[in-house]
């Protein structure tokens, strides 16, 4: 509580900070605030090198998997203006030879009269209105000479332009390609360091003998965090209005067995059921996934906490109103920041193994007023 405490003050610090006074209690707020993140790095585990490596072989993999993902969506889009670029190129390709052998024919026509054909039509001695008809079909046929050049040129100038394009555009997608392939080795390599770090840890937890221990430090850590977002969030979510009947803006608290996975993937635990140690049960349930795939908030919320977390991993939390907050975990890649607000079915991360887990997978917890409820009966059925 007292930890809480100064950090509301600390918080309050910029309208406080006006006169000597204040000056004096921040600086003994910020001189408390460091003598108690100094216990509570000195109250770490042993492996608290480990740990560090770990999160930051986690979060090493959530950066390259981000600028990976966003290469794709690059490519993408360049895929799709080369694709339209080469259908204008055909179109264009298609125009140029109709205006060919349209402009061929009208060339043999013209030539078919003679080489300056007004003139021979003007001494012809033919019937003056005779005269005057030829020599209006001449100028119209010498006006549309002109307008089919003009019309040639023009295409093949657009022609040319295209072509450049398509020329610059494949040389970009050829550099974003290798890029990519550089990305995705750097992030293969990576993901084997952050399964080394894993194991590293795993393997001095198990030999100290405290993984029960630990577990439980990890799971009173997460308790701490829910309850701080909770006091920190809760009069600030707008109120659901109860007569609208579009299930994104009805409450979490009328949607149960109605709610979306928040992935696609079989349950590897149920909850409630005994974890490995035996002695301690899963709040949560556990989705079997691969690496990258979508991660979607179950429901209308913001969210209220996007980090990592000592035995979760990238985790986030969407708070929905009324003491209703979903909980994902182990998380490759985390797509959404402190405050953003989702929609049902919105990607919001992206499923991995951070937390010093050896398999990919996502962790789901759903919880009221900060306890956990079982997820299982708010989902819909699969």
């Amino acid at each position: 509580m007292r930890y809480w405490l100064i950090l509301c003050l600390v918080l309050a610090g910029p309208v406080l900070a006006g006169n000597a006074e204040t000056d004096k209690k921040l600086e003994q707020i910020r001189k408390e605030i460091a003598e108690l993140q100094a216990f509570l790095n000195k109250a770490q585990d042993e492996q608290k090198k480990l740990v560090q490596n770990l999160r930051q072989s986690d979060e090493e993999v959530a950066r390259i998997s981000k600028q990976v993902e966003q290469l794709r969506r690059a490519l993408e889009e360049e895929r799709s203006r080369l694709k339209k670029l080469q259908t204008e190129q055909a179109a264009l390709t298609a125009e140029k030879q109709r205006q060919a052998a349209s402009l061929s024919d009208l060339i043999r026509a013209t030539y078919a009269l003679g080489r300056e054909p007004q003139f021979k039509v003007l001494f012809s001695q033919q019937d003056p209105a005779a005269v005057s008809r030829s020599m209006t079909y001449l100028g119209y046929l010498s006006q549309a000479h002109k307008q089919k050049l003009d019309t040639y040129q023009l295409t093949i100038t657009n022609l040319s332009r295209v072509e450049e394009e398509i020329r610059e555009h494949e040389q970009s997608l050829n550099e974003k390609l290798k890029t990519l392939f550089n990305e995705q080795q750097n992030l293969i390599a990576q993901r084997r360091q952050q399964q080394k770090d894993a194991r590293e840890l795993n393997q001095q937890i198990k030999i100290s003998g405290k993984s029960l221990q630990r577990k439980q430090q990890d799971r009173a850590r997460l308790q701490q965090v829910v309850k701080s977002v909770s006091r920190s969030t809760a009069a600030k979510l707008p109120a659901y209005r109860s007569n609208i009947s579009n299930d994104s803006q009805l409450p979490l608290a009328r949607l149960k067995g109605k709610l979306p996975a928040p992935i696609t993937g079989s349950t590897a635990n149920r909850f409630g059921s005994l974890q490995d140690n035996g002695k301690q049960r899963w709040e949560g349930v556990l989705f079997s996934a691969h690496s990258g795939d979508q991660v979607r908030a179950v429901h209308h919320g913001r969210v209220v906490f996007s980090n990592w977390l000592r035995g979760y991993g990238l985790l986030i939390i969407v708070d929905h109103g009324q003491g209703y907050m979903s909980l994902y975990g182990r998380n490759q890649e985390l797509m959404k920041g402190v405050g953003d607000w989702v929609e049902p079915g919105e990607v919001i991360a992206s499923a991995g193994r951070s937390g010093g887990y050896e398999d990919d997978g996502l962790y789901f917890e759903l919880r009221r007023n900060g306890e956990p409820v079982n997820p299982e009966i708010w989902l819909a059925r699969r």
